[in-house]
C-alpha cells in the first residue's frame, strides 16, 4: 500500500506508451487497395449472417408493436379532465340502518335512607352513603337531597329517586 500510487502511475505511463505506438503505425493497405485483410472480411461475413438470422425475430417484433399501437388507439386515454365522458351516478341506498346504541332514559336507583341536618344532608342510594354534591360509584352525581327524595344526574339524564313507602 505504501507504493501503490507509484505503481499506478507507472502502469498509466506504460499503457500510454503502448497505445501511442499502436496509433503511430500507418494503416495497412493490401495489394487490392481496400485496406481489408482476411480477418476483417471474415468478420464482415459473420456480421451479415447474424443479421440475416435475426430478421425473422425483428419481423415478429414489428408485428407485435403494430398490434399494441392499434390497441392503444382503440382505448384512447383521456388526459384532459374536461373532455371526460359523463357517467351516470347511481345512488345506492343502505341495506339497513346502522346500529346505534340506545342510551337509557332512566337508571335504576334505590333510595334507602335520607338524613337532613341543619348544616348537612346525607342519603343512602343503592347501598352507597353520599352527601349532597357527592358522586356515586356508577358515575351519578347527587344534585339535591330533600325530604323523602333525591335528585341524581348521570350522562345528562336528571332523575328524581323517591324513598320507598313515601
Amino acid at each position: 500500500m505504501k507504493y501503490s500510487g507509484v505503481i499506478l502511475l507507472l502502469l498509466l505511463v506504460v499503457a500510454a506508451a503502448y497505445s501511442y505506438d499502436k496509433m503511430s503505425e500507418p494503416p495497412r493497405v493490401l495489394a487490392n487497395g481496400t485496406g481489408l485483410d482476411e480477418r476483417n472480411i471474415r468478420l464482415a461475413i459473420q456480421k451479415a449472417q447474424s443479421i440475416a438470422e435475426q430478421q425473422p425475430q425483428l419481423d415478429s417484433l414489428q408485428q407485435r408493436m403494430s398490434v399494441v399501437q392499434k390497441s392503444s388507439n382503440a382505448f384512447e386515454v383521456y388526459t384532459n379532465l374536461i373532455s371526460l365522458p359523463r357517467k351516470e351516478v347511481k345512488i345506492v341506498q343502505p341495506v339497513a340502518e346502522p346500529i346505534r346504541p340506545k342510551l337509557p332514559t332512566r337508571y335504576n336507583y334505590t333510595l334507602t335512607m335520607v338524613y337532613i341536618a341543619a348544616d348537612d344532608k346525607y342519603a343512602v342510594i343503592n347501598g352507597e352513603f353520599s352527601r349532597e354534591g357527592g358522586v356515586l360509584s356508577s358515575g351519578a352525581k347527587v344534585l339535591n337531597i330533600s325530604k323523602g327524595k333525591v335528585k341524581v344526574v348521570r350522562r345528562g339524564i336528571v332523575q328524581t329517586v323517591k324513598l320507598k313507602g313515601s
